[in-house]
């Protein structure tokens, strides 16, 4: 028999999506049900009355390949979210150093300029610290707003991942009264 000739025998090979990497992967029915991915080492079976070619046991293990990778994406989301709030807790300390210097600074050169003008009278040594203590000043101003608007927004994303209902008084509807506990323990002897 030559290959260019059609037969009459069905095709028993075809390519489907592997249900654990969307690969696309050739299997031969004859073989049987049962296949394992090439590309994920995922085992899948195929049955006679699904659409796409999968069963429950092929769903069951993408559902747990979801479960796992869903699990490494929680925890890697943690560990992100962890990482930002250290992050915006360490900047705004350092606004905080930066606020306490400037207004240190503002009040040290009003005490020079004081002592200054005390001893010598208005020169160009006073004025200068007058302008400095003005601009430390205008910094200590600014750089408490922006320790204000730091805290506020640190505040509203610890809001924002716990349960907001802290304002709602708890629901324990869904609680027991303990009875079941008094049932259990008498199944129990």
């Amino acid at each position: 028999m030559q290959a260019d000739e059609p037969t009459d025998a069905p095709a028993t090979t075809e390519t489907i999506p592997c249900p654990g990497c969307d690969e696309e992967i050739e299997i031969d029915r004859s073989a049987g049900d049962s296949f394992r991915c090439p590309y994920c080492n995922v085992s899948f079976s195929l049955g006679s009355g699904d659409d796409d070619g999968t069963t429950d046991d092929g769903e069951a293990e993408r559902t747990e390949l979801e479960r796992r990778t869903d699990e490494e994406l929680d925890g890697l989301r943690i560990r992100q979210f962890a990482a930002e709030r250290r992050a915006a807790y360490r900047q705004r300390s350092y606004v905080i150093v930066a606020l306490g210097g400037s207004a240190v600074a503002a009040g040290q050169l009003v005490w020079m300029t004081y002592q200054h003008v005390r001893r010598a009278g208005w020169e160009w040594k006073p004025i200068g610290y007058v302008l400095f203590a003005i601009a430390c000043a205008v910094a200590a101003v600014m750089l408490s707003k922006q320790v204000r608007a730091m805290t506020r927004a640190l505040t509203a994303s610890a809001g924002a991942t716990s349960t907001s209902n802290s304002d709602r008084e708890p629901d324990f509807s869904t609680l027991g009264d303990g009875s079941d506990r008094w049932q259990k323990l008498n199944e129990v002897r």
